[in-house]
């Protein structure tokens, strides 16, 4: 299922769980009928900066774990602990801290329980283990029946950035400035891939939900995030996570097909027609993605030897516990991005494995 602006790697999610205990030496009361204080979960720039807690029991966890805060990404926390039902993965969280402002990758959640107004030893030691040099961890508690329910993220940028617009008007310029030589490259609402240098300053010259990705000259991605120009941000991603796992490749194929068609159909992008050639195609890369000898140049090359000439060409492929999660993962990485929502684009193949642990896909795409 679409929802309108919108790496197989597992969740990492330790869950604490907690019984009630008394106030750390030193550590305030917090009176059990105080209600929780949660950061906002939506932002209008991405940014980090130095703050603090809202919530004094939050703040008490920062202050004496000496916890490197920050409020953009426990607004992630904030939507993940209010509006996500079932288990949590890591491409939520990464969905719900750039919603929050926070565009950098989220390595880990950490959860736990306690009695109101109770501090969370379990979840706070839970965090300090999994800490490195340079991360930020966002923490939020909200009251969720008779317990406190705690979430901590764990953020872990590969290079920090200015400020820039999550919501920006028609016309107005993205600038890019990161603390490390860095390329960026930008997805428009019509599909058209451009990369350049930072610092460096680019047009958002269009309506609709653009992408941008800032990776350093070590080949570690920096950022990753939505821009909506003109238009209000959606509340969640494109694609509904984490949707129905696959019975089997037939289902697979057919459910990413139908993912594919919904997102074009979102950017207002001509919908592509099946090519059972681009299909029959897509066996021998597939192979080649589960040998992991897989070379997007050489598939590419294939394609155009093919007799696919005249016009783009392209092959990307997933790998993801449901359909949904791989085709976020395409949305999500620019290069592929560009490559789904290409505007000459007009056939597609696709082939799939699936199995009790996920799916791998792999898309030919081609304009003739």
């Amino acid at each position: 299922m679409i929802r309108r602006p919108l790496a197989f790697a597992l969740a990492l999610t330790v869950s604490i769980a907690c019984g009630a205990k008394k106030t750390p030496p030193g550590a305030t009361a917090v009176s059990p009928s105080a209600a929780p204080i949660l950061p906002a979960p939506e932002a209008t720039v991405y940014a980090i900066g130095e703050s603090d807690a809202s919530d004094p029991l939050v703040r008490q966890v920062v202050t004496r774990a000496l916890l490197p805060w920050q409020e953009s990404l426990a607004g992630g926390a904030t939507t993940l602990i209010l509006d996500v039902k079932g288990p949590l993965d890591l491409q939520q969280a990464e969905h719900a801290a750039r919603r929050a402002g926070y565009p950098y990758p989220v390595v880990r959640i950490i959860t736990g329980e306690e009695q109101p107004a109770a501090f969370p030893d379990g979840l706070v030691q839970a965090v300090q283990r999994s800490l490195q040099l340079g991360d930020h961890v966002g923490v939020v508690r909200a009251r969720v029946g008779q317990m406190d329910r705690w979430i901590a993220l764990i953020g872990r940028p590969g290079g920090l950035a200015l400020p820039f617009d999550r919501q920006s008007r028609v016309g107005a310029d993205l600038v890019l400035n990161v603390d490390r030589p860095s390329t960026w490259l930008l997805v428009s609402p019509s599909g058209a891939l451009s990369r350049g240098r930072t610092p460096g300053a680019v047009k958002l010259d269009q309506a609709g939900e653009w992408w941008v990705e800032v990776e350093d000259d070590n080949g570690v991605r920096v950022l990753s995030a939505p821009i909506f120009v003109g238009m209000a941000p959606p509340p969640a991603p494109l694609i509904e996570l984490p949707g129905e796992p696959a019975t089997g490749p037939d289902d697979a194929e057919l459910t990413a097909l139908d993912l594919l068609a919904e997102v074009r159909a979102a950017f207002e992008l001509p919908l592509l027609e099946e090519d059972s050639t681009l299909s029959t195609l897509a066996g021998h890369p597939l192979t080649q993605v589960l040998e992991r000898t897989w070379s997007r140049p050489e598939g590419e090359a294939r394609l155009r030897g093919a007799g696919f000439v005249g016009g783009a060409v392209a092959q990307v492929w997933c790998q993801g516990e449901t359909v949904a999660t791989c085709m976020d993962r395409l949305l999500t990485d620019a290069q592929d991005r560009g490559a789904l929502l290409h505007p000459q684009v007009r056939l597609v193949g696709v082939q799939a494995q699936a199995s009790t642990s996920g799916v791998v896909l792999l898309f030919n795409l081609a304009s003739e």
